[in-house]
């Protein structure tokens, strides 16, 4: 709107000198532009005196015009600063907040995946994104960020990893992937960090640096197609069962047994898990890394277990107050 009033008083300059100076419109139009602007180019001719009143209230009225366009540009150069700024704040007192959260480096495909996959289940989590655009895509989404190089430990230090429960690196490539893992681990060794990579020589290497768990999507993707064509039933179960279909409400939680537990040194039968909760018990790890599918009633669950628990959030949340876990996944 204000743009149409420039170009308006600039035509109506124009056409006045056109009709009282007898200028072609090239000239009228320059005429009116230095006297908008206030260059002090030479005029284009002597003036008339009807000329020259014509351009003191040019002078006036235009500039009226020209000044008002200026400040509701500045306003609105400012309103984006600071709307910027309180974004910035907003979000950054978010992340100062977060304890038990996850961390994901890189606002990728994948890492865009994941994170909307947190966010709909309601789980804190905090993005660290070197690119300022996303970032400022993700402030006005409400997502906590922290902008900077995930391999910094500085950075990784601003998302709180001191009291982070895992971290997913999804960077651009393997080589950062791998310095991402190494900074994380020198600085959280217990930390779970799930890394990405491109192929199994990658994977090695971000085992090496101090991954957990190494995800390489186009093995996972063609053994879940091959999958998808053998057995189409159990994969489709077990996507509704990781909360991918809407007609579930079942959860795959890790709970680990503290040492305290009430739970431990007593077999599945007698912990009362079974009993008092709608939970199957898919496997137990122990604390030498073996994995024990399908668990009998027998099993013996000691400290330091990990049992791999799918049910509903419920009970998934029952069974860790059962068992003494300060929450389900850690």
């Amino acid at each position: 709107m204000l743009f149409l009033a420039v170009v308006a008083v600039t035509l109506l300059g124009a056409t006045g000198y056109m009709v009282l100076e007898r200028w072609d419109f090239a000239d009228a139009l320059y005429m009116t532009v230095i006297t908008l602007s206030t260059v002090g180019y030479r005029e284009v001719g002597p003036l008339s005196p009807g000329g020259q009143w014509f351009t003191v209230a040019l002078i006036v009225g235009g500039w009226a015009v020209v000044a008002g366009v200026f400040a509701q540009v500045a306003q609105i150069i400012v309103q984006g600063e600071v709307r910027h700024l309180f974004e910035k704040r907003r979000v950054g007192r978010m992340v100062e907040r977060m304890n038990r959260h996850f961390i994901v480096c890189g606002f990728g495909r994948m890492g865009e995946r994941i994170a909307k996959e947190l966010h709909e289940r309601r789980i804190p989590f905090a993005v660290i994104e070197k690119d300022s655009d996303k970032c400022t895509v993700l402030r006005s989404m409400g997502i906590p960020v922290v902008e900077g190089d995930a391999s910094d430990e500085k950075v990784l230090r601003g998302a709180h990893i001191e009291s982070a429960r895992g971290l997913a690196t999804t960077v651009d490539t393997d080589a950062e992937n791998v310095y991402v893992v190494l900074t994380a681990r020198g600085i959280a060794k217990d930390l779970y960090i799930v890394a990405r990579a491109s192929d199994e020589k990658a994977s090695e290497k971000l085992r090496r640096a101090g991954a957990s768990r190494v995800i390489t999507p186009y093995t996972i993707g063609g053994r879940h197609m091959a999958q998808t064509l053998i057995q189409p039933a159990a994969v489709e179960f077990f996507e509704l069962a990781s909360g991918r279909g809407d007609n579930m409400d079942i959860d795959i939680e890790r709970i680990t047994i503290p040492p305290d537990s009430p739970c431990a040194g007593k077999a599945l039968s007698e912990s009362g898990i079974r009993g008092e909760t709608d939970i199957i018990i898919v496997a137990v790890q122990k604390k030498n890394a073996s994995m024990q599918f399908n668990p009998s009633s027998a099993t013996v669950i000691e400290s330091g277990d990990t049992l791999i628990a799918m049910g509903n959030p419920r009970s998934i949340e029952k069974i860790g107050r059962l068992v003494g876990a300060t929450e389900a996944g850690g």
